[in-house]
């Protein structure tokens, strides 16, 4: 009986275990089942964002932190060969004014919003999506690892000229407030001892102005107008204009392109510019201009103005005049990078998702521009309340605001910059196609197509000394404007650009005819004149400068399209004899070589440079028995 009432006694201790227990294991299993389930969802997701964005576009700056990132394994670079398709990137809609993302976040006012803003206009001082804070990339962990880290260890060859040692001072100290650092520059030893071997063949070959030209020009872009930035993107102003343009910064980097198999600083540098150019595309595609901040020139500027307003500036938007050949220029650099990567199997880090995004924009923007009456697109400066000299239907041709030169358009479709974005697609096209990505190269070829097209349907003009000739401007309602500026795209430097219409012009009769007559004086911006040296001088030049003032960059590019011995020598002795300081410039007057505009013009430093790397075989061979100074 006793043995039973203990029995009675223990069963509601033994059920409580039991039951402890039970909720015990229970609990322990839910918790592993759950720990489970979250790993697997961390291996997918990131897994998902390896292969599907691996880069994304910062909607707030996060880059506060000093951890060195860690460096990326050689076995996550190498499976980064990743092909994109279209739901990689997500689209961005544009409204005019700035870029809408669907991911929409709070706004982000790095630089402050000041007191009694609009609200209308209070988009304008965000920052959202304007600097990198992806750390994971491996474009990133590379850019810091090599820019920043081991360049630290190179000697620095050069001198900063005083302003620019100015300039980079002030932006790297606006830039901390942000948490940002700005990266020292070197020449890397590759493109030094290339500069020299180059120079020396000059030196050998009796042509010491032209080896002088060379040797301060060749690298001006990396010692005076480059700037790397710590969030993995490359800044890049114009030299004696502290703004980044999308054309400019992409012609400037072009003579590096060689070399980048030899450099990973190099190679990360122009990474990098893409990467940059890719997220002030996606600020605003119809900008050509861009700032890191609003104080740029550091006149103590702390707001916009209502002519900022309406002309469309923001914050980071410097210009917002609508220049075709800036996208077209991006689409270059881009194509240019993508070659580099097939012929040395690199892994393609600057084409992803954020540069898809970007293309997307441009396509968006050229698609939209084809039929310009209903685009919302205005500039001030342009007439009929600011939507430009009206046109008729171009059949395929992009309306443009602005040529290179940033003046504005005299009639609405300007035929270089159309037949640069001509070329510029088919590239693009190249690329997606190489990425398996059919539609948006589909939607490339056909708009390239579209172009062409209508280049050969209205811009073509039957001249009575020169046959057809393509114009320099046309409005497809009969207006035409027939010159060439000296600023690129030109109908100049069509050769240079690699345009060419097997359809509409097999034997490029057309563009052959044009060249001889914006080199005559049936062109009102060709220029002749009889310098104190007794030498003419010849060019073409620009409203955008004074009368009979000839620009370097066109002289250049008559010597890259030279069509004979005779027209090489003379380009070349011109340019020799009027290079002051030993560098180019962007005009001179032709009676008065030493007057000139524009110290420091980077571009047309880089493309001398081009000239004297491309050609250097037929220089040497054209003046080898020559007086290079000789008329």
């Amino acid at each position: 009986m006793r043995r039973l009432w203990k029995r009675h006694e223990r069963k509601p201790y033994r059920s409580r275990c039991v039951t402890l227990a039970i909720i015990v294991c229970g609990g322990l299993l839910v918790f592993w089942i759950a720990v489970l389930i979250f790993l697997f969802g961390a291996l997918f997701d990131h897994a998902a964002y390896l292969d599907k964005t691996r880069v994304r576009v910062s909607q707030r700056l996060q880059l506060r932190t000093k951890t060195k990132p860690k460096k990326a394994t050689p076995s996550t670079t190498a499976n980064l060969r990743v092909s994109h398709s279209s739901s990689h990137a997500t689209p961005i809609g544009y409204t005019f004014g700035h870029a809408v993302r669907r991911n929409n976040t709070k706004p982000s006012y790095l630089f402050g919003l000041p007191a009694d803003v609009p609200a209308e206009h209070q988009y304008r001082y965000q920052s959202n999506g304007i600097f990198w804070e992806d750390t994971q990339d491996p474009l990133y962990q590379k850019y810091r690892q090599v820019v920043f880290e081991e360049a630290k260890t190179q000697v620095k060859d050069f001198q900063l000229a005083p302003d620019v040692g100015t300039y980079q001072q002030k932006l790297t100290q606006q830039m901390q407030h942000i948490g940002m650092q700005v990266g020292n520059l070197i020449v890397p030893a590759p493109l030094r001892r290339h500069q020299h071997q180059i120079s020396q063949q000059l030196r050998q070959a009796g042509l010491d102005t032209l080896a002088d030209i060379f040797d301060n020009s060749y690298a001006f872009t990396l010692e005076q107008t480059t700037f790397p930035l710590s969030d993995g993107t490359t800044y890049v102003i114009t030299g004696d204009i502290e703004l980044m343009w999308l054309r400019d910064s992409s012609a400037q980097v072009h003579p590096y392109i060689p070399l980048l198999s030899q450099s990973d600083y190099l190679l990360h540098l122009v990474e990098g510019l893409l990467r940059r150019q890719s997220l002030f595309i996606q600020a605003d595609p119809y900008a050509t201009s861009f700032r890191l901040f609003l104080d740029f020139d550091f006149v103590n500027k702390q707001r916009l103005t209502d002519w900022d307003y309406q002309s469309g500036r923001t914050i980071h938007v410097a210009m917002h005049n609508f220049e075709l050949d800036n996208l077209a220029y991006h689409l270059r650099l881009s194509y240019k990078l993508f070659q580099f990567y097939q012929q040395h199997n690199r892994p393609m880090l600057a084409l992803d998702g954020s540069w898809i995004r970007g293309v997307d924009l441009i396509l968006q923007t050229v698609v939209r521009e084809q039929n310009h009456d209903e685009s919302l697109y205005r500039y001030p400066e342009l007439p009929h309340n600011g939507k430009g000299q009206p046109v008729c239907k171009g059949d395929g041709l992009v309306w443009v605001g602005f040529r290179p030169s940033d003046d504005p358009t005299k009639f609405g479709y300007l035929i270089p910059a159309n037949q640069m974005m001509v070329v510029s697609l088919r590239q693009t096209a190249e690329i997606f196609r190489s990425i398996k990505d059919d539609i948006r190269a589909q939607q490339c070829e056909e708009l390239a197509d579209s172009i062409d097209k209508g280049i050969h349907s209205h811009g073509v003009i039957q001249h009575d000394d020169f046959g057809k000739i393509y114009a320099y401007e046309v409005d497809a309602c009969g207006g035409k404007n027939l010159m060439d500026d000296a600023n690129v795209p030109s109908l100049l430097s069509l050769e240079y650009l690699e345009y060419s219409s097997p359809q509409y012009d097999p034997d490029q009769s057309i563009q052959k005819n044009t060249r001889r007559f914006i080199l005559s004086k049936s062109n009102p911006y060709f220029y002749a004149g009889e310098g104190p040296d007794g030498c003419i001088n010849e060019g073409i030049g620009s409203p955008h400068t004074a009368k009979s003032s000839i620009w370097h960059m066109a002289v250049i590019l008559r010597a890259l399209t030279a069509e004979s011995d005779a027209e090489l020598r003379q380009a070349v002795s011109t340019l020799a004899r009027t290079a002051t300081n030993n560098l180019m410039h962007e005009s001179f007057r032709s009676t008065k070589p030493s007057t000139f505009s524009r110290k420091s013009f980077a571009w047309a430093n880089s493309l001398f440079a081009e000239l004297i790397t491309t050609e250097l075989e037929d220089i040497l061979r054209v003046h080898r028995n020559e007086t290079l100074n000789s008329c």
